[in-house]
């Protein structure tokens, strides 16, 4: 059959033909019919298959092809069929009481022929069979009952091991008896299941991490709040972009304030500074070119909160990026009155 290139696909005929000798060789002599495709052109056959033993009791499939009459050809349904036949999903059809009625190559590929039914009442045969948790056939086929669509996602047994699908189940009708059913749609997902759960596994990994940083910080913040706060010289951080310094409880008591009573901004800041002095005061006398790291000594004059000028003897370290000072830290580490 491959050799002659009777179909769209020789790899799906040769498994379609597998098929229907597992599934349907047992009742012996049975008819299909197929679309084939000699020199390219299509033409409807009657496929009469009768299951043999050749030499050393090997299976065989006897072939008889006859023509049918493409006249009266239904071509809507033919073209339907072989969509189905060649479709990419897994498609079937059980009975409601999970017997497996009929299935497409490609979920013949995936499971191969059905088991024999399982003689009980209590539970789902062939469905059951093929998803690994016991529940879910009948869960699935009860959601089909209540005329539900069921959309989940099952772990099942394949004629390859464990894998994941996406399981669609609808309420359907049997051509054959005029029953309902429940009608199948399956695709395998265990590739991007696998790949949600590495994901999982980074982002808690990525919170831990984020969680243990955000504790050494906090342990860092509070290190660095009791240092200062037993510090005898007052520490200032300016941030240059948005113009906020960051006074210590030790800046305030030395300037007659309570932490929090001054605007922590550069200008407020800068207007506490003796007009003359402003000057020397101003970060903005570090220039673009002005390397990373400490300053000399600056002195100058502030006024105390009592109104007092006083002599404020500093030095600054200037931290750097890109080539331009970003954030200016001081220490305050003396004052003296005139």
């Amino acid at each position: 059959m491959r050799a002659r290139d009777f179909s769209a696909d020789s790899d799906a005929a040769s498994l379609r033909l597998r098929q229907v000798m597992q599934e349907r060789g047992r009742a012996g002599r049975f008819c299909e019919t197929w679309t084939l495709y000699p020199a390219g052109a299509p033409v409807t056959v009657t496929l009469a298959c009768q299951p043999i033993t050749i030499e050393g009791a090997r299976t065989a499939l006897l072939i008889e092809a006859t023509q049918t009459a493409g006249g009266d050809a239904d071509v809507h349904a033919a073209r339907l069929q072989e969509s189905v036949r060649y479709a990419c999903s897994m498609l079937s059809m059980y009975a409601m009481d999970g017997t497996l009625l009929t299935q497409n190559t490609n979920a013949f590929g995936c499971y191969g022929a059905p088991l024999e039914p399982v003689r009980r009442a209590d539970a789902a045969r062939d469905l059951s069979a093929r998803l690994c948790d016991p529940d879910a056939a009948r869960k699935l086929l009860d959601a089909v009952a209540r005329s539900a669509v069921s959309d989940t996602e099952q772990e099942v047994q394949t004629a390859q091991g464990r894998r994941v699908h996406r399981i669609r189940a609808q309420e359907g009708r049997d051509p054959a008896t005029g029953n309902i059913v429940a009608v199948l749609n399956e695709d395998d997902i265990t590739d991007l299941v696998d790949m949600r759960r590495r994901l999982n596994a980074l982002n808690t990994d990525l919170e831990r991490h984020v969680a243990e940083r955000n504790q050494q910080l906090k342990i860092s913040e509070e290190r660095f709040s009791l240092a200062m706060r037993g510090a005898n010289d007052g520490l200032w951080d300016l941030d240059i972009a948005s113009g906020n310094v960051y006074l210590s409880p030790r800046w305030y008591a030395m300037m007659g304030y309570a932490p929090g009573e001054l605007s922590e901004s550069l200008n407020d800041i800068l207007d506490l500074v003796h007009p003359e002095d402003r000057h020397l005061a101003n970060p903005a006398r570090f220039g673009e070119d002005a390397p990373e790291g400490p300053t000399a000594e600056m002195e100058f004059r502030m006024r105390h909160k009592n109104g007092d000028w006083l002599d404020i003897l500093t030095r600054a370290f200037l931290v750097v990026r890109g080539g331009t000072v970003t954030r200016v830290v001081g220490v305050k580490y003396s004052t003296k009155y005139p």
